[in-house]
């Protein structure tokens, strides 16, 4: 396992490395409602990129064979476009925001599809590749839509590199896919099969992903766009990279749980990373508290909240760093529906926090933390406890 994390962290790292370092450039070039609209735009698509593929892709790596799972993912390639199909002309009559991110939902559905693939032939070299290139893309992109002045620039870098890569994922890596297969009504009875993904996992992934992202969309509203962009610039910094390593460790997972199904505790205890990984990561939530000074010489004199909210930002990453192994655990367990309550109980509590207090930004994001230590300890303690409860487990 050790080594095809390795590959994964490598290149997550010099794709995080490199936007990390672009930045530092494009909060100079771009101002926070730039990064405001675009938080909204990434949060809206993350959320709908769940619809276009009704979790679907997720089946893909626990197929027999290559060639199930060539058919599954053309299959659930079909299903993303007549779902993209349906909802593209009520976004035009909605507006900007939402036409952005039906594109970008569209084209993240296409990436996990493949992605999947990926995962399920054990390539994951293949997927360090995939996000070095896509870094190097997106960075390219803003800043080459900055210099020539192109309206929206930071969100059609986003949008039109996601597009590229999947059309490159599709010619470059998925040849062998043939033409496209058309049989509609066998797509839709391959998702009537898998209930389990497209109707409850669905809605599990859209209760938990929106309790993620309500906060970027939420702190626009609650205090303007210039907040919201200095929430958004903090996120942008340290949820980006946290979220790739946190996809890292979970491909690696899943790939080992669907081959090696958990049949016990300890067979769950071999899989979690080292101590010192834990240790490391209480060290980083306590050392960022000093230095709020330095991420604001980073970004510049106008980032003063959001390198007072990056501290803060980095202990929530670390606490769901932390449990992911615990999330790829609930999938393998058949443990969802407790899942869901508890990502229910955290969206439920992030829209009274924003409605109904008038704490200032920064102990509003307190609280915040505070909430997303109760979600992932409470995910912890229910694979726990419930895991091995009734019955043996069976795969993925």
């Amino acid at each position: 396992m050790f080594a095809q994390l390795k590959k994964l962290i490598i290149g997550n790292g010099a794709a995080q490395a490199l936007q990390f370092i672009s930045i530092i450039l494009l909060s100079r070039i771009y101002s926070p409602s730039d990064f405001g609209f675009l938080a909204q735009v990434q949060a809206v698509a993350t959320v709908s990129a769940i619809v276009i593929t009704l979790q679907l892709h997720l089946t893909i790596p626990l197929n027999k064979n290559e060639s199930e799972a060539r058919h599954r993912v053309e299959q659930v390639q079909l299903i993303g476009c007549a779902i993209f199909g349906l909802c593209i002309i009520p976004a035009i009559y909605i507006g900007k925001l939402a036409v952005f991110s039906a594109f970008l939902a569209f084209f993240l559905g296409l990436t996990n599809t493949y992605s999947s693939f990926f995962i399920f032939s054990g390539n994951f070299g293949g997927l360090s590749i995939f996000y070095i290139a896509r870094a190097i893309l997106i960075v390219g992109l803003q800043i080459g839509f900055s210099i020539i002045g192109v309206q929206d620039g930071l969100v059609l870098g986003a949008v039109i590199s996601e597009g590229v890569v999947a059309l490159c994922l599709k010619i470059f890596f998925f040849k062998r896919l043939g033409r496209w297969n058309f049989d509609l009504a066998g797509a839709w009875r391959m998702a009537l099969e898998n209930r389990s993904f497209s109707i409850y996992g669905t809605l599990q992934e859209l209760i938990s992903v929106a309790a993620f992202y309500a906060p970027l969309i939420f702190f626009s509203q609650k205090y303007g766009e210039n907040i919201g962009g200095q929430y958004a610039m903090a996120n942008r910094l340290i949820w980006a990279p946290t979220a790739l390593l946190s996809r890292s460790l979970a491909q690696v997972l899943y790939h080992q749980f669907g081959k090696n199904p958990l049949a016990s505790r300890a067979d769950f205890l071999t899989a979690l990373p080292s101590n010192w990984i834990y240790f490391f990561l209480a060290l980083c939530c306590c050392g960022a508290f000093y230095l709020p000074s330095i991420f604001l010489f980073m970004l510049g004199a106008q980032w003063e909240l959001a390198s007072k909210l990056i501290p803060l930002q980095l202990t929530w990453c670390c606490f769901f760093l932390s449990a992911t192994p615990f999330r790829v655990a609930c999938r393998a367990l058949h443990l969802q529906k407790y899942q869901l309550a508890v990502d229910f109980f955290m969206l439920i509590s992030i829209f009274l926090l924003f409605n109904f207090s008038s704490f200032s930004p920064l102990n509003l994001m307190i609280s915040l933390v505070g909430l997303a230590l109760i979600q992932n300890a409470s995910l912890c303690l229910i694979v726990w406890r419930m895991g091995w409860r009734n019955s043996t487990p069976n795969a993925l």
